[in-house]
C-alpha cells in the first residue's frame, strides 16, 4: 500500500503496481462479495434466488484499475500537513466521484457494444425507481475508500517499515 521508490528499476515499479492492484483487487473482492451475499441473503427471504458471485470479481478487477488511475492523477494524494482525517474525506470522495465518472463511461461504453444508444444505457440504469439502489451503491462504494485510504495514509506518514511492523504486530 505504499509507493515504490522514485529511483527504483522499471522492473521494480512493475512489480510494485502489480502487488498494488492485486492487494487492492483482493480487498475489492472481499468487500464486493461480502454485499453480494447479503444481497443474495435478501433476495433469498423474497423468494428471489441469485447467486452471482463472478460479479464480485469482476467489479473488483475493474474498480481496482479505477482506482490505480484515480491514484495515478493523485486524487487521494494527502496534502502536507494536512490532518489525517481531512485527507482520507477529501480523497475517498474524490476517488468516489472519479470511479463513479468512469464507471458511467464503462457502461456506456458496454451499451455502445451491445448496440444501444446513450440515453437507452441511461434510462436503463435510471429510470424504474433506482434512485435508493444507485444512492446505497455510492455510500457503500465510500464506506469501502475509507478503511482503504486510511490504511494508505497511514502507510505514507509512517513510513513503508515502521507501517509494515504496527501491521504485523511487532510496533
Amino acid at each position: 500500500m505504499t509507493s515504490a521508490a522514485p529511483h527504483a528499476s522499471a522492473r521494480d515499479r512493475l512489480l510494485h503496481e502489480i502487488r498494488s492492484y492485486a492487494q487492492t483487487t483482493l480487498y475489492l473482492v472481499v468487500c464486493f462479495g461480502a454485499v453480494q451475499i447479503y444481497r443474495a441473503a435478501v433476495l433469498t427471504e423474497e423468494s428471489v434466488h441469485v447467486a452471482n458471485y463472478g460479479f464480485a470479481l469482476a467489479k473488483a478487477v475493474v474498480i481496482a484499475k479505477f482506482m490505480m488511475v484515480g491514484e495515478a492523477v493523485k486524487a487521494t494524494r494527502r496534502i502536507q500537513g494536512e490532518p489525517l482525517w481531512r485527507g482520507v474525506l477529501r480523497g475517498s470522495l474524490l476517488l468516489m466521484l472519479i470511479l463513479f465518472a468512469l464507471t458511467v463511461v464503462e457502461e456506456l461504453l458496454v451499451g455502445a457494444f451491445r448496440g444501444l444508444h446513450p440515453g437507452q444505457v441511461l434510462h436503463e440504469h435510471v429510470d424504474g425507481g433506482r434512485w435508493a439502489e444507485f444512492l446505497a451503491h455510492c455510500l457503500l462504494l465510500w464506506m469501502i475508500l475509507l478503511p482503504y485510504l486510511t490504511l494508505k495514509h497511514m502507510a505514507e506518514v509512517m513510513g513503508p517499515e515502521a507501517f509494515r511492523r504496527v501491521i504485523r504486530g511487532q510496533g
